[in-house]
């Protein structure tokens, strides 16, 4: 299912969540998990966002040295060098602790937000269209944690 699909489902989820009681919007459990998950994705749409930033300077400052290498006899040597460099920046923004850890965090921290909507869920009142909103949510947080947040680096031996 498409990005735009989830946004979809995920409004629809938000939408349901609230409910008319006595003239008033009430606060339900399903609004919760919609909550839960858009929190999830703006943190992740800002880490995002901070990282094309950093690609985009360090391709910025490839194609400098491109340009300049081509100025120089020894431009093939160069231009690679130039690429590896950019390669490298690019892996250590993607790869850097710091970003991992961050990616991490809007995770857990939304798993930590689903425990909480879940002890508050009335189960004899949750109906299968909002269960199946809720699971879609799961799936597709689960899903993008698995493709982008990397296993922790083990220290590498001194020799490299």
């Amino acid at each position: 299912m498409s990005h735009k699909r989830t946004e979809e489902a995920v409004q629809e989820l938000a939408a349901r969540g609230h409910g008319e009681a006595r003239g008033t919007l009430e606060r339900s459990p399903i609004r919760h998990f919609a909550d839960a998950y858009e929190s999830y994705t703006k943190a992740n749409q800002a880490l995002y966002q901070e990282f094309q930033k950093l690609s985009q300077e360090a391709y910025s400052r490839y194609v400098r040295a491109l340009q300049e290498a081509w100025t120089h006899a020894d431009a093939q040597q160069r231009s690679v060098k130039a690429y590896e460099d950019y390669w490298r920046s690019v892996k250590h923004a993607w790869g850097s602790a710091d970003f991992q850890g961050r990616l991490n965090a809007a995770y857990r921290d939304y798993v930590g937000a689903l425990k909480a909507g879940w002890a508050s869920v009335d189960t004899r009142a949750l109906d299968a269209h909002s269960l199946g909103m809720i699971g879609y949510s799961l799936v597709s947080a689960s899903w993008h944690a698995s493709q982008v947040v990397q296993a922790p680096v083990e220290k590498q031996s001194s020799r490299t």
